[in-house]
């Protein structure tokens, strides 16, 4: 989390985090203030059902992203996504890769409750993220 934006939305500005942290350390004060309502700030991620999420920067990204993955298609590069301690409540990056058709490494300490995948394979590995990227690296390099 790099972002914050008003809890208000009186305006559309996005304030870096580190900033806020450094004006609430000089100050004293123990939530990050709206510098133009003076109301609290919050994290500039989306929240369930969030009707006031600033998406602007996410759209850039996903601008980078998409000629990112363009690129590795036209270089002929296999991709795959590497799940980390994602659950299945909020499947942002599983539905992701599922759009593309990518194969998924979902690493997890839970036990799977998912066996299938729309468009693609799934290998499911238990443990912690530091484990099993470890073990997975052994093995590549």
């Amino acid at each position: 989390m790099e972002w914050l934006q008003c809890s208000q939305n009186c305006h559309y500005f996005l304030f870096p985090i580190q900033t806020a942290y450094s004006q609430m350390k000089a100050t004293g004060v123990l939530v990050p203030l709206c510098p133009k309502c003076g109301k609290h700030q919050r994290p500039n991620t989306m929240l369930f059902d969030d009707m006031h999420w600033f998406d602007d920067i996410y759209a850039e990204q996903f601008k980078r992203i998409d000629g990112w993955l363009a690129s590795c298609q036209s270089q002929g590069n296999s991709l795959v996504c590497l799940e980390l301690g994602a659950g299945l409540a909020v499947p942002r990056v599983r539905t992701f890769a599922e759009r593309l058709g990518y194969p998924i490494i979902r690493v997890n300490t839970e036990p799977d409750q998912s066996s299938e995948i729309a468009g693609g394979s799934l290998v499911y590995l238990q443990g912690t993220a530091l484990q099993v990227t470890t073990d997975l690296l052994s093995h590549i390099v």
